[in-house]
Formats: structure tokens, sequence, C-alpha cells
């Protein structure tokens, strides 16, 4: 199977089994695709969503702060916006979600669209809200919230943990209603770590963390690692539990799995750097297209002035491609770019340089550091390999194989301004190759 094909397969299946909700926004806001997390978040039909606009089903009084969020994504540099809103429902009660905004560019449809993950918040602002009523009310609505909550004691031990919990952390808690378990919530059942698989110590635990500052704290994520190295990932929102006098007597814990979501993250992840390296690679000879070489050149050109440093920029075309393409054939002139190709940057690979292709059968090389001479040692050394591929070619105008004109340019003194001086140079030169009769290096000289 194509690998495009199966990312493409990979990329749909994590965006629609995704236990977050996901959308997809075009640039004027209109809804492009939506997942069933999205539909069961907004208590709305997926026929009924994708024909109306994004921001009609945020709350009136948040409706700008997202508009300005869009506009950050568009125009200044940033790579994702969160931010927790309400949402416009159809039911009468407050509907909490975080927005994770990010601004895709999709360079092969030539199009930009938002990616927005959508994370339910409606529960946890909820119990938030609720944390000092008494332990008896609180009882009664631990089991029915869609989290798993856990309640501690000064000194760690858990004296109560509804049935979602015992899940979350694959543990069994022994008791009929789950009270008066001498079991801590650093118990030896499991071991605590950071994501990145670092040992979590003691102190780090959003119990202890509570405790030692008296505040609430949230979204604190660490993995769980049970007894059989099974790893679970968690996100926690603790807070204190107070008694009549102030005093903190306990800690309460909201735990969410995020494991799925992680996964769905990684693999979101994954895809957008997909996205980015299909984006700056040639699709017919896999070497760096225009984009990566506009990029690369303004880069190197900064590290040249920085440095103070010389920097060369070789153009070269194929002689009388038009009628290589005539005579044999576009498939056949698509292979003989693809062996050019192969062949040059082996060549440049050796000199350490950067090649890519600019355009039909035009290619680039850009070399930090090269004197004039080796400049033009390097691309002799390409002329002569292409040469050496000694592919037929009886149409020429030159010889009866494929022959190439090379421009070279040298960033050496203060008269080259900035990159585009250099490349136009560098295009001078190989326009003089070819007219003073091809298959041959010309050199600018200022």
């Amino acid at each position: 199977m194509d690998a495009s094909i199966q990312d493409d397969r990979m990329f749909e299946q994590a965006f629609r089994y995704s236990t977050i909700g996901l959308v997809i926004v075009d640039i004027d806001g209109t809804y492009l695709k939506v997942n069933e997390a999205y539909c069961q978040i907004t208590n709305r039909q997926e026929e009924s969503i994708l024909s109306q606009i994004f921001i009609d089903h945020i709350h009136p009084l948040y409706r700008n702060e997202v508009a300005d969020s869009f506009h950050t994504l568009l125009h200044e540099e940033k790579r994702s916006v969160n931010q927790e809103v309400m949402l416009d429902t159809v039911s009468e009660s407050d509907s909490w979600v975080e927005l994770s905004i990010s601004l895709i560019r999709d360079d092969e449809a030539g199009r930009l669209y938002y990616l927005i993950q959508v994370q339910d918040l409606t529960i946890q602002r909820t119990i938030s809200s609720k944390l000092k009523v008494s332990e008896a009310k609180l009882n009664q609505v631990i089991e029915t919230v869609p989290s798993g909550l856990v309640m501690m004691d000064q000194t760690g031990i858990i004296i109560f943990a509804n049935q979602l919990a015992e899940e979350i952390l694959k543990v069994r808690l022994d008791g009929g209603v789950r009270e008066g378990v001498r079991s801590s919530y650093n118990a030896p059942e499991w071991r605590n770590r950071h994501l990145d698989g670092r040992p979590m110590i003691d102190e780090e635990l959003p119990f202890s963390v509570v405790m030692r500052t008296r505040q609430p704290v949230f979204g604190i994520e660490h993995m769980i690692e049970g007894e059989g190295g099974e790893k679970t990932l968690i996100s926690v929102n603790a807070a204190p539990l107070y008694d009549e006098f102030d005093q903190i007597t306990g800690v309460l814990c909201s735990i969410t799995d995020i494991t799925a979501q992680k996964i769905t993250e990684q693999q979101l992840l994954e895809a957008n750097l997909l996205f980015k390296r299909k984006s700056e690679i040639d699709g017919l000879t896999g070497i760096p297209n225009r984009r990566s070489f506009d990029k690369t050149l303004q880069a190197e050109w900064d590290e040249s002035e920085r440095a103070g440093s010389l920097l060369t920029l070789i153009m070269l075309d194929l002689d009388s491609f038009k009628h290589f393409n005539d005579t044999y054939g576009h498939q056949k002139g698509d292979d003989c770019l693809r062996k050019v190709a192969v062949a040059i940057d082996r060549v440049v690979q050796d000199h350490k340089g950067f090649l890519a292709r600019y355009g039909g059968e035009e290619f680039t090389v850009i070399k930090r550091g090269a004197s004039l001479e080796e400049s033009r040692y390097l691309a002799e050394e390409i002329k002569e390999v292409v040469y050496q591929l000694q592919i037929p070619h009886q149409t020429s105008v030159i010889d009866n194989v494929v022959t190439v004109s090379v421009g070279v340019a040298v960033k050496q003194n203060e008269h080259c301004r900035d990159s585009k001086m250099l490349f136009d140079w560098a295009d001078q030169a190989m326009y003089q190759a070819k007219k003073k009769g091809r298959n041959q290096v010309l050199v600018y000289n200022k």
C-alpha cells in the first residue's frame, strides 16, 4: 500500500475515533469536518453542524475571544492557541470546553484551515464549584460523574474512591462503599512517572502540592505504571477539603484517563510533520523543492552575514530539455530528471552542499564557505557527472547526450547586498552560459 494512503487512513481513523472533540474549520470559519465526540459535546447532529459557522456555536460572551485567536494564528508566528470558553448549546445548562486551535497549512492543496481540539470541561467545573460541600453530599454525586474521584486524608491515605478511579488506577479498593481503605496515592501497586518516563517523586504529586500550598492545582499530567508494566496517562485536578474551622482535612482529586487523547495528539503531530515534509520535498525527484530552497537560501545568507563567511549559489539548467520531451515524451523526461537529480545530489553531498529542484529542468546548489575556485570546481564536477550519465539526446543543439549549463555566483564582498542579488547573479551567469554555447560553466564576475 502507498505510504501516503496508509498515512491518510491512519489520520482519518485517529480523527474519527478520538475521544475528544475534533473539528476542521475553513479559513472563513465554516465547518469542514467534525467527529462524533464533538457532536456529543455540542448535542447536535453532524449534518446540522456542517451547514453552520463554528463561531455561532460559541457563547456570545466568548465569540470575540475565539475570533481573536483565529486572527492571531493567521497573522502571527504562533503554532496554537488554548482557551476555555462556553458553548452556545441547545440546553439550558452551561457547557464549558477547552479549545486548542492550530492553523494547518496544506501546501499540496494550496489552502489554510484550522484544526480545533475540543475538551469538555463542564463536569470538572461543576465539581470544582462544589469542593467545600459536605462529604455526605459529595459521596452522592461522586459515583455519577465521568471522572475518577479519589478522596485522601492529610497523610495521603485514600479514604474514598469511585469505581472509575479504581479502573484508572488499576487497583481494587476493598470495602462495600470503598471507605476506610488503607491505601495511599503513592502506593506500591503503581509507580508514578512524568510523561517522559522520569520517576515522579512524592513531593511532585498533586496531593503533596495541594497540602504544601493549600491551593488547588489543575491539569497535572503524569503516568501511572502498574506492577505488570502497563502504563496509563492521567490528568489530575486536586483541591483541599476544609472542616468548619477552615483546616485542611484532606484532598479531593479528579482523575481523567488521557491515554487515548495523548495517542491522538501524537498521531496528529506525526501527521503535521508528514505534511511539512511533503510540502518541502519535490515529488518527482525526491530532493528539496523550491519552497525548501527559498528557506535554506535565506537561512544560509543570514548565517553568512553573521559569521562573515563566503556563500556560493549555483544554478543549472538542462540544455534543450523541451526538445528532449518533444522527442522522447514526458515519461522519459521525468526519468531523465530523476537520474540527473540522483547524480548531482551525490556530488553535492560529497561537498556538504544543499541541492534543490527549483522548477522544471532547473536545479540549484547552495554551498557555504567555498572560495571562487572551489565553487568553480564543484560546478565543473556537476557538469561532468551529468555528461557521464550519457543519457541520449539526439535533438540537442549542443551534443547527442543530455548536458547542463551552469551559472556560479559567490558572495565574497559588500557588493552583494542580499540573497536576491546573489540569486540574480547566479541566474545571469547561467543565462550567459546558455548564450555562449551551453554545456559549460560560467562564473558571475561583478
